[in-house]
C-alpha cells in the first residue's frame, strides 16, 4: 500500500483546512478583544479570568466532539 493509496479524495486539501482553522478561530476573536482591553484596563480580574476559561472549555469541548 502506497501513501496514494490512504489518501481520503473527500478530505479537505491544506488551503480548505487552514480555511477552516481560520473560521474556527474566528470565532474567538471578540473574547479576546475584550479580555485584552479588561487586561490593559487593568479591571475586572474576576471575568477575566471567567471569560479565559469559558473560552477554553469552549474550545477543549469543540475538540473532543
Amino acid at each position: 500500500m502506497t501513501r496514494t493509496d490512504t489518501i481520503n479524495p473527500r478530505a479537505p486539501n491544506r488551503e480548505q483546512l487552514k480555511t477552516y482553522v481560520a473560521r474556527f478561530f474566528d470565532l474567538f476573536t471578540p473574547s479576546v478583544e475584550l479580555i485584552e482591553q479588561l487586561i490593559a484596563a487593568r479591571s475586572n480580574a474576576q471575568e477575566i479570568i471567567l471569560l479565559a476559561c469559558a473560552r477554553l472549555d469552549a474550545l477543549g469541548s469543540t475538540i473532543a466532539s
